[in-house]
């Protein structure tokens, strides 16, 4: 009888402390529902949510113009090879890569606030939507963004 109450008691411990922990991430990224969405803006998200504006994607195509249209074409950015680079990926990722990499002949160079406008600049040009904020050159804030080109995969 005194086991069975231990048990019991032991039981009602757990699920006391259990009852409050929900799961992080329940639904895919980017999914989040409106009233929980609007409550935690750290949520993942996708690239789909329109993450830069339009006018942040024209001087994302000016600074690609004069920097870095010598050594490639914005459809080199697209289809396959995008997919199989860029996919799936944070955003931080590839603003990473341009920020590191980028220009070829001088990598490391770029200025953040150019280097989100590129960022900007090629995911337009891969028909991901635009939006009402500017992507910023945060990091930690595009660790939370998700590429995902989805039905939009342009090709070449």
């Amino acid at each position: 009888m005194m086991r069975a109450g231990w048990t019991l008691a032991l039981t009602a411990c757990i699920m006391g402390t259990f009852a409050g922990v929900v799961p992080a991430q329940q639904s895919p990224p980017g999914a989040a529902s409106g009233a929980n969405a609007a409550a935690r803006p750290d949520t993942v998200r996708t690239t789909q949510a329109g993450v830069f504006t339009d006018a942040q994607a024209k001087r994302g195509q000016q600074v690609y113009a004069g920097i870095c249209a010598s050594c490639h074409t914005p459809t080199s950015h697209i289809g396959a090879l995008f997919d199989q680079n860029w996919n799936g990926h944070p955003l931080s990722d590839l603003y990473q890569y341009v920020t590191q990499q980028m220009p070829q002949d001088n990598p490391g160079s770029l200025d953040p606030n150019d280097a989100a406008d590129v960022v900007a600049f090629l995911l337009k040009i891969y028909a991901m939507p635009s939006g009402a904020k500017e992507l910023a050159p945060d990091t930690t804030a595009m660790k939370k963004i998700i590429i995902d080109p989805r039905s939009t995969r342009p090709t070449p």
